[in-house]
């Protein structure tokens, strides 16, 4: 039998910047053994809570705790000063 998951995973963190990448994995199972990975990944920004929400689908998880206890609001008011440059 074909199964099919979605996983998602932080893969990056920018120290400095806090910025982060998000990879979503399509995972097939054919009876239990993985049988293909299709890897789509994304970049998020301090203050890019909701578009992560929306990535994953979800409204909390443990990455969207673990965003918002990084993301401060000094790093999203770093993140804008940058953009305005």
């Amino acid at each position: 039998m074909l199964t099919e998951t979605i996983q998602y995973k932080i893969t990056d963190l920018n120290l400095t910047t806090k910025s982060i990448s998000i990879a979503r994995d399509t995972v097939v199972l054919k009876d239990g053994v993985e049988i293909a990975r299709n890897r789509h990944r994304c970049a998020f920004v301090p203050g890019d809570i909701e578009a992560v929400k929306e990535y994953m689908g979800v409204t909390e998880s443990a990455e969207i705790d673990y965003l918002n206890a990084i993301w401060t609001q000094e790093a999203i008011d770093a993140q804008q000063a940058m953009q305005e440059v």
